[in-house]
């Protein structure tokens, strides 16, 4: 079996460049989650149709006899 000879690359390594990368995916990264997330959590808001749909009734009940039913 041969022997394999793995080279010191963290000696060489520039670790500020890589910081520099890290913190900068992480930065994008954040920014396209804030991009996905808006629009996905502003579709739960209800739509107007939905608003208008839950909204109060006005009804006048006191021409309504015990026991009689009315559609509003």
């Amino acid at each position: 079996m041969t022997d394999v000879v793995i080279p010191e690359v963290a000696q060489s390594a520039d670790t500020s460049r890589r910081k520099f990368l890290v913190g900068a995916t992480a930065a994008l990264s954040a920014v396209g989650a804030v991009g996905v997330a808006t629009p996905f959590v502003s579709s739960w808001n209800p739509s107007a149709k939905a608003k208008a749909a839950g909204a109060p009734v006005k009804v006048d009940i006191s021409k309504i006899l015990p026991g009689e039913q009315i559609r509003a």
